[in-house]
């Protein structure tokens, strides 16, 4: 069975994406130094309890609500990637000083996605219709 993985794709009211800068790589991946927060399920965790859970661990910050845009099936890996869009709960952001994984997160503008996303992964993102519409790149 693929490894089932979510991704967590937060816009504030500004219409900023939520990003983490990864400072290790994510099981034997390749190391992409900025990426959605997210990470796979644990145990017999529901996607939406995992993207909750993978994003306040990430960023420190609660979501709710989310929102299942997409599942696929990633390129080079037996993974399966769920997409999700999710509300922030609050605009207040817990510790997260002692996550070794995440050294940065920020909030950047959609267009500015491509200044920091290898043009492999912009174009994975475009072509998932559901992906692409949320973020604005179709």
């Amino acid at each position: 069975m693929p490894r089932q993985v979510v991704i967590a794709l937060v816009l504030n009211d500004q219409r900023d994406v939520l990003v983490i800068e990864r400072t290790k790589p994510v099981a034997d991946q390749v190391l992409l130094k900025w990426a959605f927060p997210g990470g796979g399920l644990e145990g017999d965790e529901t996607p939406d309890a995992g993207v909750i859970r993978e994003v306040l661990e990430e960023t420190g910050y609660a979501i709710k609500n989310p929102k299942h845009l997409s599942t696929r099936r990633h390129l080079n890996d037996d993974v399966d990637l769920h997409y999700y869009e999710a509300e922030l709960e609050h605009g207040q952001q817990a510790d997260i000083s002692s996550i070794e994984e995440v050294g940065q997160v920020r909030w950047i503008k959609l267009d500015s996605l491509d200044k920091i996303f290898t043009p492999d992964l912009i174009n994975w993102l475009k072509s998932d219709p559901a992906v692409a519409d949320l973020l604005g790149l179709n």
